[in-house]
């Protein structure tokens, strides 16, 4: 008897709806929907239209369980976003959509720079503007209103199960993206929350695989919510000197730990600690990824010469190697809609050369996520030092051949790729493990492995790529 589960994972491009069926030995899985991320701009600032994804996403969950009989239905999300509720449960405005924090940073740049270092003191993690806790610091100076309507603040994924439930909780992986939660003691800071006059709104956290009863005939579940804990859940992780990669907007690089190297060194290098599926702690490096391509992609397609990712995959495969080299995680990249004049751009500042055609423009954005991997890697390695063996890589970003194989080149690591839905499969493990279909991690990873084909790149051109880091490690010093 095949049993069916619902995996929906809500993303900042667009949301993935796949129905998981599992017989008892393999589980098979089948895209059953795709909904825009709806969002509009208002005050110069840009929102998120919750209905409209919210009432998207149903429109497909009716239908599907109009034919299947569904078990479970598990929401994932990309992390920091939130709404706000008020006293009688009503959704008092639309989530802030995070990109915008690049430019709401200008408006609380005084604010941000006086609560900085305490924050990151107190909650050791990545500083990024669009963290929660700098979003609240926003709404504070320039929607008070709205914070002081507020009695619960929510995750996207918790938005959706109240919606269904009437439940207000945030799932422990959400949680530790907000900086505001204190991984270690796996509770609120309420004294920094105090400390920067933010409401006492916080909800109940609650476990991954979390599940609830709902008012339809299924059943709802936050699996790891935040949509990088899902993925990092969809590949054993039992040994920390495997380096995970969560590849496609963003890349999302690093180990899974259980105890953290000390405090000052995980702020120096700016590195993410979040949660995982099993309660232990991810450190990443969170560096921009397929948001080069997408962007070059919307930039140069046309009605007359339509641009696929196949073709910009081609297009550097038939470039050059180093005819460039920029820094992918400087600022500008995620506020330019000039994708292909700002890679140029920053190339001539970073290394003084220009690239002079399309298809060298395609290959220096590849490169130049391989080589931000390749210094994560060195510097995962020096923090707590041992040596990495393997990398592997979850994510829509495995499609892109071309680019797991020059990350196999640049960190001198076997990589094997798989599964290219890693979010949706691991949401749809938790469920399973929740509802007691597979009885542990390690039995879960077994299915997976039955389940699914993965693709193993090993290294070549290593004292190449060794060349090109050293050459890029001093730029980015230089400048």
């Amino acid at each position: 008897m095949t049993s069916n589960f619902i995996a929906v994972d809500l993303g900042a491009s667009g949301t993935k709806i796949i129905l998981g069926s599992f017989n008892g030995k393999l589980l098979d899985i089948k895209k059953i929907g795709y909904v825009n991320s709806f969002h509009y701009e208002k005050n110069n600032l840009s929102w998120w239209s919750f209905s409209k994804i919210y009432d998207s996403v149903m429109e497909v969950i009716d239908k599907v369980t109009k034919h299947y009989d569904v078990e479970s239905v598990g929401f994932d999300s990309w992390g920091v976003d939130f709404g706000l509720l008020d006293k009688k449960g009503i959704l008092i405005n639309d989530p802030l959509q995070y990109r915008t924090m690049f430019k709401a940073k200008d408006y609380i740049r005084n604010v941000i720079d006086e609560n900085k270092n305490y924050i990151s003191e107190r909650i050791p993690t990545q500083f990024q503007p669009f963290n929660t806790v700098y979003q609240l610091l926003f709404y504070k100076k320039t929607h008070k209103e709205l914070l002081k309507k507020a009695d619960r603040i929510l995750s996207i994924p918790s938005l959706f199960a109240y919606k269904l439930t009437g439940k207000k909780y945030y799932e422990f992986t959400q949680a530790t993206t907000t900086q505001l939660y204190d991984y270690r003691a796996k509770k609120w800071d309420y004294e920094m929350i105090k400390t920067l006059g933010i409401p006492k709104i916080f909800p109940e956290v609650v476990p991954p695989g979390t599940v609830f009863n709902s008012d339809q005939k299924y059943k709802v579940v936050l699996p790891a919510s935040h949509d990088t804990g899902s993925a990092f859940a969809s590949v054993s992780a039992k040994s920390n000197q495997v380096m995970i990669i969560s590849l496609g907007t963003w890349c999302l690089n690093g180990v899974v730990v259980s105890k953290l190297p000390k405090t000052q060194e995980i702020l120096e290098y700016n590195y993410a600690v979040e949660g995982c599926a099993d309660g232990r702690l991810r450190v990443i490096a969170n560096t921009t990824g397929l948001w080069l391509f997408q962007k070059l992609k919307e930039q140069w397609n046309s009605t007359d010469n339509p641009v696929t990712y196949e073709k910009l995959v081609k297009m550097a495969e038939n470039a050059s190697s180093f005819s460039g080299y920029i820094n992918v995680d400087e600022e500008i990249f995620q506020k330019t809609r000039q994708m292909d004049y700002e890679i140029a751009n920053e190339s001539k500042k970073l290394s003084g050369k220009v690239p002079q055609t399309r298809n060298e423009i395609a290959r220096i954005a590849l490169e130049g996520i391989a080589l931000k991997i390749r210094k994560t890697k060195e510097n995962i390695e020096k923090l707590f030092g041992y040596r990495l063996n393997k990398i592997r890589i979850v994510g829509g970003g495995i499609n892109n051949k071309l680019l797991c194989q020059m990350i196999a080149n640049a960190t001198n690591l076997p990589v094997i790729a798989g599964p290219a839905d890693g979010t949706t499969i691991g949401n749809l493990l938790l469920q399973l493990l929740a509802l007691n279909y597979v009885s542990s991690f390690e039995q879960g990873y077994e299915l997976l492995n039955n389940s699914f084909k993965f693709k193993e790149y090993k290294p070549h051109n290593t004292s190449m790529w060794d060349k090109a880091f050293g050459k890029f490690i001093k730029m980015v010093k230089q400048n």
